[in-house]
């Protein structure tokens, strides 16, 4: 829009500077149809912020939760032998919180919320506004939650146990993502 509006300024033709309108008109009916452009660029936008996020944190969840599965069940994770460094993350007191509780839970409800908040984003409605007011702080607020635990589960691992497990790795990873989409979207 911006390089249209430029040529559109220097006086070139309507036609060749905006191949992808919606009508060929100039004059009135350009305004109506750059505004339709417009909501229909919006439109698109946040469809792929929301596709983006949505299979992110998807992706996240079903780690977090195959996760909780194992640290709750006792199995070993594949790649995970005794002894291995991705065992010793797993197995140390900083996998758990609250007396026992594995972190991955945490994990795990705020991937879910996080997949809510984008769901119900985004509507026409003036409730919908309203609750989109809601939901952008909200949403900032855990991609902030998700990338702090990704650095301090990240320190921990590196100077803390000296072994780095490859499962939270790939989990935090996929999360800061998630959040950084969001942060660049808001």
């Amino acid at each position: 829009p911006q390089a249209w509006r430029a040529r559109h300024r220097r006086g070139g033709d309507a036609r060749r500077a905006a191949p992808g309108r919606l009508s060929g008109r100039c004059g009135r009916g350009a305004g109506a149809s750059y505004a339709r452009r417009s909501q229909q660029v919006l439109t698109m936008t946040l469809r792929k912020f929301k596709t983006a996020v949505l299979l992110l944190c998807a992706a996240c969840l079903l780690l977090a939760g195959w996760m909780l599965f194992h640290s709750l069940s006792g199995v070993r994770l594949v790649g995970c032998g005794a002894g291995s460094s991705c065992d010793s993350v797993m197995g140390s007191p900083w996998a758990y919180v609250a007396g026992g509780v594995p972190v991955s839970l945490p994990a795990a409800v705020v991937y879910l919320l996080l997949a809510l908040c984008v769901l119900f984003l985004g509507g026409d409605s003036p409730e919908d506004r309203a609750l989109d007011r809601f939901l952008w702080p909200f949403m900032l607020f855990l991609s902030g939650c998700i990338i702090g635990a990704a650095l301090w589960f990240a320190c921990l691992q590196a100077f803390v146990l000296h072994a780095f497990c490859k499962y939270c790795s790939l989990l935090h990873l996929l999360g800061c993502v998630a959040a950084v989409v969001v942060f660049l979207a808001a």
